[in-house]
């Protein structure tokens, strides 16, 4: 939900209006998806295709942002390891604060292979959102957004990563 009143130009402080608020196009009452598709990032570079499903793009807080990361590396590429990352970036005016607020790696003994014989490294995850910080919300030139990225190391030199946009809520 997002609505911006305009609290400068008001005349009358004690005027009432009525607002009627509808739901963000794509989400239902019970933050379920509509569409599975919408929650996949996808990524196809030379050294491999990456892609990040997630279980929900909408999550409130205490709750957990679920999925799967894939890795299908291309021909004479290995994976070292991988790293699945829940990022909340906020900014004020012209200051940006960037914060790692839970941080998963795995190392590539630690994959499962794909569940439909291909060669795909999967890497399930997990990612808490802590009842503390501040939800998603942007107010003119204020914002907090948040974002789970997946990258992966192929060796000491070569990160790639994927990132997908979430919403975080407030608690109920």
């Amino acid at each position: 939900m997002k609505v911006t009143l305009d609290v400068a130009r008001a005349r009358d402080i004690t005027r009432e209006i009525d607002l009627v608020v509808l739901p963000v196009p794509g989400e239902s009452a019970d933050n379920a998806q509509q569409n599975p598709e919408a929650n996949t990032a996808v990524s196809h570079l030379a050294e491999c295709d990456m892609n990040l499903s997630m279980g929900a793009l909408l999550v409130r807080m205490g709750e957990s942002f679920e999925g799967v990361f894939r890795i299908l590396p291309k021909s004479g590429f290995t994976p070292e390891t991988a790293r699945v990352e829940l990022m909340r970036m906020q900014k004020a005016g012209t200051s940006q604060i960037d914060e790692s607020v839970v941080l998963l790696e795995f190392y590539a003994p630690e994959a499962s292979t794909g569940v439909d014989g291909t060669d795909a490294v999967e890497f399930p995850f997990s990612l808490p959102v802590p009842e503390c910080l501040l939800a998603t919300i942007t107010v003119h030139e204020t914002s907090v957004l948040w974002q789970v990225s997946g990258s992966v190391r192929f060796d000491s030199r070569k990160e790639l990563e994927i990132t997908h946009m979430v919403t975080v809520r407030g608690s109920s």
